[in-house]
């Protein structure tokens, strides 16, 4: 099946078409298998906007129609289809509520004797510097413990 255009222009449409579940749903499967992308059900929206985009870059209004094709590993379509479904910026501070409330658990129960974190994904490294920021600003320096 190839990506068919759409034929005629409507107006300028600003909201992106509905994504339905019914189309949703199986559309986890082929980043998930074949890149290790998980979309939960609460991403359906983002998903949506992400792909929306696509669609009319393309001149499509149909997500079945372009599934067909880029959900396939084989297809000229598909790095685009697994790029648009990850974020491709790393920087520091990136998704700040993330650190604030972090601190904010963390006064909460009290701050461990060890505290290991993981920062997956982080390309250039300003995720873990921002981490290792935010606990010495909240926090203050720790001395090395003995091991």
């Amino acid at each position: 099946m190839t990506l068919r255009p759409r034929t005629e222009r409507g107006p300028l449409v600003l909201d992106p078409p509905p994504l339905s579940t019914a189309i949703f749903r199986p559309l986890r499967a082929p980043p998930h298998d074949h890149a290790v992308i998980a979309l939960a059900p609460h991403n359906l929206a983002m998903v949506q906007s992400r792909l929306a985009k696509r669609l009319g870059a393309l001149g499509l209004t149909d997500y079945e129609v372009y599934l067909a094709q880029a959900a396939d590993p084989e297809s000229d379509e598909w790095a685009e289809f697994i790029n648009v479904l990850t974020t491709n910026l790393t920087s520091f501070f990136r998704e700040g509520h993330h650190f604030t409330r972090l601190v904010e658990l963390l006064q909460v129960r009290g701050l461990p004797s060890r505290l290991r974190l993981w920062s997956a994904g982080c390309s250039t490294g300003e995720e873990p510097y921002t981490l290792a920021m935010t606990l010495l600003k909240a926090f203050g320096t720790v001395p090395p413990r003995d091991e």
